[in-house]
Protein backbone atom coordinates (compact mmCIF):
# COMPACT_ATOMS: atom_id res chain seq x y z
CA UNK A 1 0.00 0.00 0.00
CA UNK A 2 0.95 3.64 -0.36
CA UNK A 3 1.29 5.17 3.09
CA UNK A 4 2.66 8.29 4.75
CA UNK A 5 5.88 7.85 6.71
CA UNK A 6 4.38 8.81 10.07
CA UNK A 7 1.54 6.23 9.89
CA UNK A 8 4.06 3.67 8.64
CA UNK A 9 6.32 4.33 11.61
CA UNK A 10 3.44 4.18 14.06
CA UNK A 11 2.13 0.92 12.64
CA UNK A 12 5.59 -0.62 12.67
CA UNK A 13 6.42 0.45 16.22
CA UNK A 14 3.04 -0.36 17.76
CA UNK A 15 3.22 -3.88 16.36
CA UNK A 16 6.84 -4.39 17.44
CA UNK A 17 7.78 -4.55 13.79
CA UNK A 18 5.21 -7.15 12.77
CA UNK A 19 2.74 -4.98 10.84
CA UNK A 20 4.65 -3.90 7.76
CA UNK A 21 7.85 -3.59 5.77
CA UNK A 22 8.73 -0.60 3.64
CA UNK A 23 9.79 -1.81 0.20
CA UNK A 24 10.20 1.48 -1.71
CA UNK A 25 9.64 5.19 -1.64
CA UNK A 26 7.00 7.01 -3.68
CA UNK A 27 7.08 10.78 -3.13
CA UNK A 28 9.23 13.41 -1.48
CA UNK A 29 8.01 16.93 -0.78
CA UNK A 30 4.52 18.31 -1.25
CA UNK A 31 4.10 19.23 2.43
CA UNK A 32 3.56 22.90 3.25
CA UNK A 33 2.56 25.36 5.94
CA UNK A 34 0.09 27.96 4.68
CA UNK A 35 -0.82 30.98 6.81
CA UNK A 36 -3.25 33.87 6.64
CA UNK A 37 -1.53 36.99 5.27
CA UNK A 38 -1.73 38.75 8.64
CA UNK A 39 -0.02 35.93 10.57
CA UNK A 40 3.70 36.28 11.28
CA UNK A 41 5.60 33.15 10.31
CA UNK A 42 8.18 33.97 13.00
CA UNK A 43 5.65 34.21 15.82
CA UNK A 44 2.89 31.61 15.88
CA UNK A 45 1.95 32.18 19.51
CA UNK A 46 -1.79 32.47 20.03
CA UNK A 47 -2.65 30.98 16.66
CA UNK A 48 -5.07 28.21 15.73
CA UNK A 49 -3.47 25.84 13.25
CA UNK A 50 -4.75 22.67 11.61
CA UNK A 51 -3.28 19.42 10.34
CA UNK A 52 -4.99 16.49 8.58
CA UNK A 53 -4.76 14.24 11.63
CA UNK A 54 -3.05 13.67 14.97
CA UNK A 55 0.30 12.01 14.44
CA UNK A 56 0.24 12.08 10.64
CA UNK A 57 3.26 13.32 8.70
CA UNK A 58 2.16 16.97 8.52
CA UNK A 59 1.11 16.96 12.17
CA UNK A 60 4.53 15.63 13.15
CA UNK A 61 6.25 18.31 11.06
CA UNK A 62 4.22 21.11 12.64
CA UNK A 63 4.72 19.90 16.19
CA UNK A 64 8.45 19.51 15.62
CA UNK A 65 8.66 23.06 14.26
CA UNK A 66 6.76 24.43 17.26
CA UNK A 67 9.07 22.56 19.62
CA UNK A 68 12.18 23.83 17.82
CA UNK A 69 10.95 27.42 18.01
CA UNK A 70 9.98 27.16 21.67
CA UNK A 71 6.23 27.53 21.07
CA UNK A 72 4.06 25.16 23.09
CA UNK A 73 0.70 23.72 22.16
CA UNK A 74 -2.28 24.12 24.48
CA UNK A 75 -2.09 20.52 25.66
CA UNK A 76 1.45 21.29 26.83
CA UNK A 77 0.53 24.49 28.60
CA UNK A 78 1.10 26.87 25.71
CA UNK A 79 -1.17 28.99 23.55
CA UNK A 80 -0.86 27.42 20.10
CA UNK A 81 -3.91 25.36 19.17
CA UNK A 82 -3.30 22.44 16.80
CA UNK A 83 -6.59 21.00 15.55
CA UNK A 84 -6.84 17.78 13.50
CA UNK A 85 -9.47 17.82 10.77
CA UNK A 86 -10.16 16.65 7.25
CA UNK A 87 -8.50 18.71 4.50
CA UNK A 88 -11.85 19.81 3.05
CA UNK A 89 -12.84 21.17 6.46
CA UNK A 90 -9.49 22.93 6.72
CA UNK A 91 -10.18 24.71 3.43
CA UNK A 92 -13.67 25.74 4.56
CA UNK A 93 -12.60 27.07 7.97
CA UNK A 94 -9.53 28.79 6.55
CA UNK A 95 -11.73 30.52 3.97
CA UNK A 96 -13.98 31.76 6.79
CA UNK A 97 -11.04 33.11 8.78
CA UNK A 98 -11.55 30.56 11.54
CA UNK A 99 -8.04 29.12 11.14
CA UNK A 100 -4.77 31.02 11.15
CA UNK A 101 -2.92 28.38 9.19
CA UNK A 102 -2.54 24.75 8.27
CA UNK A 103 0.21 22.26 7.56
CA UNK A 104 -1.12 20.09 4.76
CA UNK A 105 -0.12 17.93 1.83
CA UNK A 106 -0.59 19.00 -1.75
CA UNK A 107 -2.80 19.84 -3.53
CA UNK A 108 -4.50 21.22 -0.41
CA UNK A 109 -1.72 23.72 0.21
CA UNK A 110 -2.05 25.16 -3.27
CA UNK A 111 -5.82 25.26 -2.88
CA UNK A 112 -5.55 27.22 0.38
CA UNK A 113 -3.37 29.73 -1.46
CA UNK A 114 -5.38 29.99 -4.69
CA UNK A 115 -8.90 29.65 -3.31
CA UNK A 116 -8.68 31.09 0.21
CA UNK A 117 -6.00 33.78 0.03
CA UNK A 118 -3.38 31.91 2.02
CA UNK A 119 0.34 32.59 1.89
CA UNK A 120 3.02 29.92 1.57
CA UNK A 121 5.01 30.16 4.80
CA UNK A 122 7.06 26.96 4.63
CA UNK A 123 7.78 24.42 1.94
CA UNK A 124 8.94 21.55 4.16
CA UNK A 125 11.75 20.70 1.76
CA UNK A 126 13.45 23.86 3.04
CA UNK A 127 13.73 22.31 6.51
CA UNK A 128 15.71 19.27 5.38
CA UNK A 129 19.44 19.39 4.58
CA UNK A 130 19.17 18.01 1.03
CA UNK A 131 15.52 18.85 0.44
CA UNK A 132 14.43 15.22 0.73
CA UNK A 133 11.37 14.95 2.97
CA UNK A 134 9.55 11.61 2.70
CA UNK A 135 5.81 12.01 2.19
CA UNK A 136 4.75 8.67 0.69
CA UNK A 137 6.24 5.19 1.04
CA UNK A 138 5.32 1.77 -0.34
CA UNK A 139 4.72 -0.84 2.35
CA UNK A 140 3.56 -4.45 2.51
CA UNK A 141 2.61 -6.95 5.19
CA UNK A 142 5.57 -9.23 5.98
CA UNK A 143 3.37 -12.31 5.60
CA UNK A 144 2.24 -11.29 2.13
CA UNK A 145 5.80 -10.46 1.14
CA UNK A 146 7.02 -13.92 2.13
CA UNK A 147 4.02 -15.77 0.68
CA UNK A 148 3.59 -13.80 -2.56
CA UNK A 149 7.00 -12.40 -3.53
CA UNK A 150 6.24 -12.53 -7.26
CA UNK A 151 3.08 -10.46 -6.81
CA UNK A 152 5.07 -7.90 -4.84
CA UNK A 153 7.78 -7.94 -7.49
CA UNK A 154 5.25 -7.24 -10.26
CA UNK A 155 3.80 -4.38 -8.23
CA UNK A 156 7.26 -2.91 -7.71
CA UNK A 157 8.05 -3.26 -11.41
CA UNK A 158 4.92 -1.28 -12.23
CA UNK A 159 5.69 1.29 -9.52
CA UNK A 160 9.25 1.82 -10.77
CA UNK A 161 8.12 1.98 -14.40
CA UNK A 162 5.41 4.54 -13.66
CA UNK A 163 7.78 6.62 -11.54
CA UNK A 164 10.32 6.72 -14.35
CA UNK A 165 7.56 7.71 -16.78
CA UNK A 166 6.58 10.62 -14.54
CA UNK A 167 10.20 11.70 -14.18
CA UNK A 168 10.70 11.57 -17.96
CA UNK A 169 7.49 13.45 -18.83
CA UNK A 170 6.46 15.60 -15.85
CA UNK A 171 4.17 17.92 -17.82
CA UNK A 172 2.29 15.16 -19.60
CA UNK A 173 2.05 13.15 -16.39
CA UNK A 174 0.70 16.16 -14.53
CA UNK A 175 -2.11 16.56 -17.07
CA UNK A 176 -2.97 12.86 -16.94
CA UNK A 177 -3.17 13.01 -13.15
CA UNK A 178 -5.32 16.16 -13.34
CA UNK A 179 -7.75 14.37 -15.66
CA UNK A 180 -7.85 11.31 -13.41
CA UNK A 181 -8.56 13.47 -10.36
CA UNK A 182 -11.36 15.21 -12.27
CA UNK A 183 -12.98 11.84 -12.97
CA UNK A 184 -12.68 10.80 -9.32
CA UNK A 185 -13.83 14.10 -7.81
CA UNK A 186 -16.32 15.23 -10.44
CA UNK A 187 -14.45 18.44 -11.21
CA UNK A 188 -10.85 19.25 -12.15
CA UNK A 189 -8.30 21.18 -10.16
CA UNK A 190 -7.44 24.50 -11.76
CA UNK A 191 -4.33 24.67 -13.93
CA UNK A 192 -2.73 27.01 -11.38
CA UNK A 193 -3.38 24.75 -8.40
CA UNK A 194 -2.24 21.66 -10.26
CA UNK A 195 0.94 23.32 -11.52
CA UNK A 196 1.90 24.70 -8.10
CA UNK A 197 1.14 21.46 -6.28
CA UNK A 198 2.96 19.33 -8.85
CA UNK A 199 6.07 21.53 -8.68
CA UNK A 200 6.44 20.82 -4.96
CA UNK A 201 6.29 17.02 -5.25
CA UNK A 202 9.21 14.83 -6.30
CA UNK A 203 8.31 11.34 -7.50
CA UNK A 204 10.81 8.64 -6.58
CA UNK A 205 11.20 4.97 -5.77
CA UNK A 206 14.21 5.73 -3.57
CA UNK A 207 13.36 4.31 -0.12
CA UNK A 208 14.77 7.47 1.54
CA UNK A 209 15.86 5.38 4.54
CA UNK A 210 18.11 8.03 6.08
CA UNK A 211 15.41 10.69 5.80
CA UNK A 212 12.79 8.36 7.30
CA UNK A 213 15.13 7.68 10.22
CA UNK A 214 15.51 11.43 10.73
CA UNK A 215 11.74 11.87 10.51
CA UNK A 216 11.30 9.18 13.17
CA UNK A 217 13.75 11.00 15.43
CA UNK A 218 11.90 14.30 14.95
CA UNK A 219 8.52 12.68 15.64
CA UNK A 220 9.96 11.04 18.75
CA UNK A 221 11.32 14.34 20.05
CA UNK A 222 7.92 15.92 19.35
CA UNK A 223 6.32 13.29 21.59
CA UNK A 224 4.48 11.35 18.89
CA UNK A 225 6.23 7.97 18.99
CA UNK A 226 6.09 6.89 22.61
CA UNK A 227 8.65 6.94 25.38
CA UNK A 228 11.41 4.87 23.76
CA UNK A 229 13.60 6.02 20.90
CA UNK A 230 12.45 4.15 17.76
CA UNK A 231 14.32 1.03 16.68
CA UNK A 232 13.89 0.80 12.90
CA UNK A 233 16.17 -2.18 12.36
CA UNK A 234 13.57 -4.26 10.49
CA UNK A 235 11.47 -1.48 8.97
CA UNK A 236 12.87 -1.94 5.46
CA UNK A 237 13.09 -4.92 3.15
CA UNK A 238 14.64 -3.69 -0.09
CA UNK A 239 15.60 -7.04 -1.59
CA UNK A 240 13.05 -6.93 -4.40
CA UNK A 241 13.56 -3.23 -5.12
CA UNK A 242 17.28 -3.81 -5.55
CA UNK A 243 16.48 -6.54 -8.08
CA UNK A 244 13.86 -4.50 -9.93
CA UNK A 245 15.84 -1.23 -9.96
CA UNK A 246 19.51 -2.11 -9.36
Amino acid sequence: LYIGPAPALQGYLRSDGDALRVIAGATSGGSVLVLRPDVDRDDLRGTRLATPGIGNSQDAALRYLLMQEGWRTRERGGDVTVSPMAPAEILTLFSRGELDGAWVAEPWGSRLIAEAGGVLAIDERELWPDGTVPTTLVAVRPGFLSEQPEAVRRFLEAHVSLTREIQADPDGSRERVRQALAELQGRPLSDLVMADAWARVDFTFDPMADAVAELADRAFRAGLLGARRPDLTSLYDLTLLQEVAP
